[in-house]
């Protein structure tokens, strides 16, 4: 045998021990080499990789809502109108986004999304401090009565002196809520 076939075998040989007395060390010690360390490595990018797609899909659905939300206030859309691009931005993000939400997504109803538009509108508004927040939530909680015979069932939020449902008192954001 050469000696460049017998340093080969050697080497082989002992490739073979080292990894077989890590192997059988792993079961009588538990220790795995690093490998269970390489695991957890990969299932923390599977799951950041995951994290950073409905982040992004949240991020586009919130962008678009205060897009449309502009508009409305704008009134270039009406309410049925803005629904209907909500229910565009749910169902372009769903698969990303709804997860995160844990089912707040799941109606999406031209009434769930006319209430979900009411309240959008209202917080711009309000975050905006804008002049036409009482006109125009005026006119969309009109157009809701139109369209679905009874007032909206959600929380609208309006400045008020009184003591605040929430325990609060003195000036603040009271919520004023329709009986359903």
């Amino acid at each position: 045998m050469t000696p460049f076939l017998r340093l080969g075998a050697s080497a082989s040989v002992a490739v073979v021990l080292v990894l077989g007395g890590t192997g059988l060390a792993g079961l009588c010690t538990g220790f795995d080499g690093g490998l269970g360390a390489l695991r957890d490595l990969a299932r923390n990018d599977e799951q950041r990789e995951r994290l950073r797609r409905q982040s992004r899909a949240l991020l586009e659905r919130n962008k678009g809502k205060e897009r449309v939300v502009e508009q409305v206030l704008a009134r270039r859309l009406t309410l049925l109108q803005a629904a209907a691009e909500f229910r565009r931005l749910h169902e372009e993000t769903r698969a990303d986004a709804d997860p995160v939400c844990l089912g707040w997504g799941e109606d999406l109803s031209d009434e769930a999304l006319c209430c979900n538009v009411l309240v959008w509108a209202d917080g711009h508004a309000a975050s905006a401090d804008d002049p036409r927040r009482e006109s125009v939530l005026s006119a969309l909680k009109a157009e809701f009565v139109a369209h679905f015979r009874h007032p909206p069932p959600v929380a609208f939020w309006t400045e008020n002196e009184a003591e605040s449902p929430a325990g609060g008192t003195g000036r603040g954001r009271t919520c004023l809520s329709t009986p359903s």
